[in-house]
C-alpha cells in the first residue's frame, strides 16, 4: 500500500508537505475548509502552484481532499441539501486547482424521511455536483448509526449504478466497515467483502482505504477510531488488510486520534505489508 495520514493545512498547504516526510507518510488528506463550518475559500493561486510543485519534487502523492462534517446529501431540509451541494462543488473545484485525486465525504442521512426518498435526493444532488466540475467526487462508507446512508456495500452500488459516471469513486473506511458489521479481521470475511464489491461496483471504482482500528465491536455501529493494532480489528485483521492482493497497490491513509502517533502507526502498517 502507499501509506498515508489525514494532515492539518491549518498553517498552510507546505506546512502540510513538511509534517508528511517528518512522518514519511507518502500519501495525504486533508479537509477542504474547515470541518465544522460550511464557508470554503480556493486556495490562493501562488499557493497551489507551489504545492503542485513542491509535491512532484517531494515525490509525495497521491493527495485527496475531504469534505467538512455538515455534508448531508440526503436531507430533506433544503438549505442543508443547497450548502451541501455547493460545499461539494467548490471542494471538488479546489481538489482540481492542486490536481488532487478527488473529495472524499460522507454521503448523509435520512433525518426522520423514508430512506427512498433520501436516496433519490442524494443521487439528485450527486449529479448536479458532477455536471459542474471535473474532479472525482469519493464516497465514504458510513459506521452505519441512526438513519445514515451508506453503510452497506449494496447501498453504495445503488447510488453509483443510478449515476454511471466515471468520476464517481469509492473510499473504504476499516473501522465503519467492522463497525457496520463486515468482520474484516478475518481473511474469509474480507474476501467475501472484496468480491461482493468487485462484482456490485468493480474494483475501478475503489481508490482510497481509510486505516483506522475500530473502538466498537463488530456491527456496534460507533463511528470511533483507534491507532493500529489498539482496537476490535486489531493487528491481524491490518496484516490481512493491507496485504489483500487487491487493495496493497491503493493508498492506505489513516485518521487515528493523535497526531503525535502518525508516524509510529504508519511505521506499524509498513511493517505488516513487509511480513505477507
Amino acid at each position: 500500500m502507499i501509506f498515508g495520514a489525514h494532515v492539518t493545512i491549518s498553517q498552510g498547504l507546505i506546512k502540510a508537505l513538511d509534517w508528511a516526510e517528518d512522518i514519511k507518510a507518502q500519501s495525504i488528506q486533508f479537509f477542504s475548509g474547515n470541518p465544522r463550518g460550511w464557508q470554503i475559500r480556493p486556495y490562493p493561486s501562488r499557493e497551489a502552484e507551489e504545492f503542485k510543485r513542491q509535491l512532484k519534487e517531494r515525490d509525495l502523492g497521491p493527495v485527496f481532499l475531504h469534505s467538512v462534517y455538515l455534508i448531508n446529501m440526503g436531507s430533506k431540509d433544503k438549505d442543508i441539501y443547497d450548502q451541501s451541494i455547493s460545499s461539494l462543488r467548490i471542494s471538488l473545484e479546489k481538489a482540481e486547482q492542486i490536481k488532487a485525486e478527488g473529495v472524499v465525504t460522507h454521503i448523509g442521512s435520512a433525518q426522520g424521511s423514508p430512506k427512498t426518498r433520501a436516496m433519490e435526493r442524494v443521487v439528485r444532488a450527486i449529479k448536479e455536483i458532477l455536471k459542474t466540475t471535473s474532479s472525482n467526487l469519493i464516497l465514504e462508507n458510513s459506521a452505519g448509526a441512526g438513519e445514515i446512508i451508506g453503510d452497506q456495500i449494496e447501498e453504495l452500488a445503488e447510488i453509483i449504478g443510478s449515476i454511471k459516471s466515471n468520476r464517481l469513486k469509492v473510499c473504504l473506511d476499516t473501522c465503519h466497515l467492522f463497525a457496520s458489521g463486515y468482520n474484516i479481521r478475518k481473511r474469509r470475511e474480507l474476501n467475501r467483502l472484496i468480491k461482493q464489491f468487485d462484482q456490485q461496483m468493480g474494483l475501478d471504482r475503489l481508490v482510497l482505504i481509510h486505516l483506522n482500528d475500530s473502538m466498537g465491536g463488530l456491527g456496534s455501529h460507533l463511528d470511533r477510531h483507534l491507532n493500529i493494532g489498539q482496537g476490535q480489528i486489531g493487528i491481524d485483521g491490518f496484516r490481512a488488510i493491507v496485504n489483500h492482493s487487491a487493495l496493497k497497490d491503493l493508498p492506505g491513509i489513516i485518521e487515528t486520534p493523535s497526531i503525535d502517533q502518525d508516524d509510529q502507526n504508519l511505521k506499524i502498517l509498513r511493517e505488516l505489508s513487509n511480513e505477507d
